[in-house]
């Protein structure tokens, strides 16, 4: 069987799950041959600023998948090919439910959240 592409999961997978974790160098030395033969992407959970620093240390080409599977990007000009967003109606009845608790929550590209509570919504979203 011949393959076209490889298509591999970051977090836990090609590095450890942690928000500073960086791809080992054998792992940068892998994927830069393997772009010789075959488009190597990458699938994370993780939006476009939790991902970038990886994705562009892994020098990748090819689209990669982000925001738990939202949103497909190129990463080397970081524009959005295809995305599927929740829409505002949605967004607001997720956060319903987040309402009792007081951990943070943020949407979409957000490094930070805040509590629900404090939370504005302004329209529809990839991630909650």
């Amino acid at each position: 069987m011949k393959f076209k592409a490889i298509v591999f999961d970051i977090d836990g997978t090609a590095i450890p799950t942690q928000l500073n974790a960086t791809p080992s160098l054998r792992l940068i030395k892998t994927i830069k041959n393997a772009q010789k033969r075959v488009k190597i992407c990458a699938a994370t959970g993780r939006s476009l600023p939790h991902a970038r620093k990886i994705l562009q240390s892994l020098d990748l080409k090819d689209p990669c998948i982000i925001s738990g599977g939202t949103q497909i990007i190129d990463p080397t000009t970081e524009k959005t090919l295809w995305e599927k967003r929740l829409s505002e109606l949605q967004v607001t009845q997720v956060m319903k439910l987040y309402y009792p608790y007081s951990y943070n929550v943020g949407f979409s590209d957000e490094i930070e959240g805040m509590p629900a509570k404090n939370k504005k919504i302004h329209g529809s979203e990839r991630i909650i």
